[in-house]
């Protein structure tokens, strides 16, 4: 049986996501599906993509040791910096929200 907490956690959840996507959607008429496969992409992108790298390069050992960490710290470091600069790409100054169609004043 789920607890208070988590369905009131769950509800938060939803409704970060929903109460945004509602009001651009009433505001600045987002598409819909560029806001889904959006989700989708990050999903792929921070899940899945992401996990499939860590297991090539990292080679966790069964009790979690990683050698990479462990034996070559600096080889680690670089790694972890190229991961942030593929997954964690930040938008362009001045750039608008994605999928809105910005009206000429």
């Amino acid at each position: 049986m789920i607890s208070i907490h988590i369905l009131i956690a769950m509800l938060l959840i939803l409704g970060t996501v929903l109460v945004p996507l509602v009001y651009f959607k009433k505001t600045k008429h987002i598409s819909l599906l560029v806001f889904l496969l959006g989700g989708v992409g990050f999903y792929l992108s921070s899940q899945v993509l992401e996990n499939i790298l860590h297991r090539i390069v990292l080679q966790p050992q069964a009790d979690g040791t990683i050698a990479l960490q462990t034996e070559k710290n600096l080889g680690y470091m670089f790694f972890m910096l190229l991961l942030r600069q593929l997954f964690l790409k930040k938008q362009p100054a001045g750039s608008s929200f994605t999928g809105c169609r910005r009206s000429a004043h």
